[in-house]
Parts: structure tokens; sequence; C-alpha cells
């Protein structure tokens, strides 16, 4: 049985597919059944129950006309609609708000989104004076770098950092 270690908004009966995760060798789809949704058909999606009593995003195409929602496994092992509402976790590192900078080399924060995940680079935004900076994500220590690739005038600028979940869940602040 699955002990459910945090307060997860479930939205499905649990699915088991073998007594032990077992790899397939070719990824399938998996559809689950859901009676209606609670939530924004893209905060829910399919997770994997993990040994630890974690879970995983795996993904989540919802049909909300049939009540299913599909994902591609890798694997056969416990899985369950849940849906994330949470905004990811956005700590900005350098600089800080009000620090007064002679040159601005790189801009530092650190993100986590605890149940759906970030997925990737493209769900990170940095922008200073509205001009672009590439973000470098290291999802090991959940830290995301951008350096800025022009030299700054003296004065004000201001510094926006935006974060999306895999969920759609969305943070952004203000230098």
């Amino acid at each position: 049985t699955w002990n459910q270690q945090e307060d997860y908004l479930i939205q499905s009966d649990l699915y088991r597919l073998n007594s032990v995760a077992a790899p397939l060798r070719n990824s399938l789809e998996l559809s689950i059944r859901y009676d209606s949704l609670q939530y924004l058909p893209e905060q829910t999606a399919v997770y994997k129950l993990n040994g630890n009593g974690s879970v995983s995003y795996q993904s989540g195409k919802v049909d909300t006309l049939n009540n299913y929602i599909t994902a591609k496994i890798s694997s056969l092992a416990d899985y369950i609609i849940l849906a994330d509402t949470t905004v990811p976790h956005l700590e900005i590192v350098k600089p800080q708000n009000g620090q007064q900078l002679n040159s601005l080399d790189k801009i530092i924060f650190e993100t986590k989104d605890h149940l759906s995940g970030i997925g990737s680079e493209k769900n990170f935004s940095i922008t200073v004076d509205s001009l672009f900076v590439v973000p470098e994500w290291d999802p090991e220590e959940d830290r995301i770098t951008g350096r800025p690739h022009w030299k700054f005038e003296p004065g004000q600028h201001n510094v926006e950092i935006s974060v999306y979940a895999r969920a759609g869940n969305t943070i952004e602040k203000n230098l």
C-alpha cells in the first residue's frame, strides 16, 4: 500500500500495473480515467509512485471530452493522477534587491518545484531592462545563472525572473 507522505491532491484511484516496478523495453501510453477534474487540466498529470514514497511526474495529456489523462511510461509500476497547484520556489541569490553594482556580470537564482518539476531551461525567463538573458540551468543544484552579454549604463535597471513549472504554475520576481 502507498503511504501518502505529503498532502497530494489525488484525482484518481491508484493503479498497480505490476507488484514490482519493471522497466519496459519500449515506452507505452497509459490512459487513466477520472470522474471529474477539480483543478485545471494543465495542473493535472499522471505520476509514478516510487519505492521510497515519493512521486515522479510522467506527463499528462488531458482528454476532457472522454475524461482520460494519458502519459508515456517506461516501467510497469504504480500510477496515480495528481494535481499540482503550488508555485515553484524561487530565491534570488545575485543581485540582491536594491543592491548598487558597478557592473552585473551574472544573475543567479535557485528554484525548485516539488511535484511536477521544472522540466527544462525553456521554463525560465530572465530579462534585464526587457532584454533577454540566456539561462544556464544546473538541475542537480537547482541553480540558474544568466550572464548579460552587454555593458550596462550607470543607473537603475529592472531585472525580471520568471519560472514556469510543468504544471503551468508560475512565479515571477522583479528587482
